[in-house]
């Protein structure tokens, strides 16, 4: 069984390492530079007023700033405050994705309700 969980592991790893190496690449080059990670979180700010003034085009610009932030905030991460793995946990800045994904909701949630 382990040797199975070790193989399965392995050409998993071989079919994601063409989307994850340039991702690991351009998170690297983001968190070098946290300039660009402030004008995302600024994005995520100016959308997220939009849409609590009503603006549903500004919800969807803002649940897809929020995940952006959650991948590229390396540079502001903060404590972690739940840990899910030894490698991996919420942190302080991810909280500020989840406020973007629960205001876009909120606009949103009437309109993919009623269909």
């Amino acid at each position: 069984m382990g040797e199975l969980l070790s193989v399965v592991r392995r050409v998993g790893g071989l079919l994601l390492r063409p989307v994850v190496v340039p991702f690991q690449i351009l998170r690297g080059e983001i968190n070098a530079v946290p300039v660009i990670a402030l004008g995302i979180l600024g994005a995520l700010v100016f959308f997220a007023v939009r849409t609590l003034r009503g603006d549903r085009t500004s919800a969807v610009f803002l649940a897809s700033f929020s995940t952006v932030w959650v991948l590229f905030n390396g540079p502001f991460e903060g404590p972690t405050l739940v840990v899910l793995s030894w490698s991996h946990g919420l942190t302080a800045a991810d909280m500020i994705s989840l406020a973007g994904f629960m205001i876009a909701g909120w606009r949103l949630a009437p309109v993919l309700v009623g269909r």
